[in-house]
């Protein structure tokens, strides 16, 4: 039986009505942001091009001096010798460095170098340079969305995990690590 109280309570929850042509667009917005950073990461100097696995490689460790390779499996959902994988591919280009961990000798952690931090620099700044061209043709429309943008971004951040379930990925919850590799930064590295 529903209460008076439970039905206040249940009214002061915000509602959205999720229509079609919202979710087509963020589902576009979403896509379109993936392909300029596919192209970004295509454009890399030196034949550096890089893998979206090894790009979000990258990004975790900017926001961590060090990492485990156990940690950047987590967190891209892969296994651990698919992770270390990539990150020994990365060590070859000279981007990260593997190094035995001085508290657990079984363990492996990995930085990264200046090369690695230069280069995740340069693609987003590369990545930005390819929505600023976007956002100057519609500019105008969208003074003040920033914070309508940030909530969305909120949001899907925090809905990642039950989304991914939905969609029947069984990988861990990469939201239980702290370098998550697709929070948003605004102005940090890695965004």
């Amino acid at each position: 039986m529903e209460t008076r109280r439970h039905r206040a309570k249940a009214s002061a929850i915000p509602r959205v009505a999720l229509n079609e042509r919202l979710l087509s667009a963020v589902e576009r917005l979403v896509v379109s942001s993936v392909a300029i950073t596919a192209a970004s990461l295509a454009a890399a100097p030196d034949g550096l091009g890089l893998s979206l696995q090894q790009w979000r490689v990258l990004v975790i460790l900017a926001s961590v001096d060090r990492i485990r390779v156990g940690e950047i499996a987590r967190d891209l959902g892969t296994s651990l010798p698919t992770a270390s994988r990539i990150v020994h591919r990365l060590a070859r280009r000279g981007l990260v460095v593997i190094e035995r961990d001085e508290t657990d000798r079984r363990a492996f952690d990995v930085r990264s170098t200046p090369a690695g931090a230069g280069l995740r620099d340069e693609i987003v700044e590369r990545r930005r340079a390819g929505l600023r061209i976007a956002l100057a043709a519609v500019s105008p429309h969208l003074e003040g969305a920033h914070g309508l943008i940030d909530e969305l971004a909120a949001a899907l951040t925090i809905s990642r995990p039950h989304a991914v379930a939905a969609a029947g990925d069984r990988r861990p919850d990469p939201t239980t690590s702290p370098a998550d590799p697709f929070a948003i930064h605004p102005d940090g590295p890695g965004s």
